[in-house]
């Protein structure tokens, strides 16, 4: 039973930890460089790009979420 738990927390913890460490650069990197000319169209490629990233990541994990994220990707 503790080889079983110790797997689970060793798993788990790193995405409970950098996915909101991940949606906080994708804020900042959404709404931070607003007022630059011609670089809208470069951040929101790159916050696709993060987005899908992020999907990849948790698909194995939670495909539900991965979906949702890639629904946000398409969108911007």
């Amino acid at each position: 039973m503790s080889n079983l738990y110790l797997a689970a927390t060793e798993s788990i913890k790193p995405l409970v930890f950098a996915l909101p460490n991940r949606f906080a650069s994708l804020y900042t990197s959404l709404f931070t460089s607003q007022g630059t000319a011609g670089g809208g169209d470069k951040d929101k490629v790159n916050a696709a790009l993060s987005l899908q990233r992020m999907a990849n990541d948790m698909e194995s994990v939670q495909p539900s979420l991965a979906a949702e994220l890639r629904s946000f990707a398409s969108r911007s």
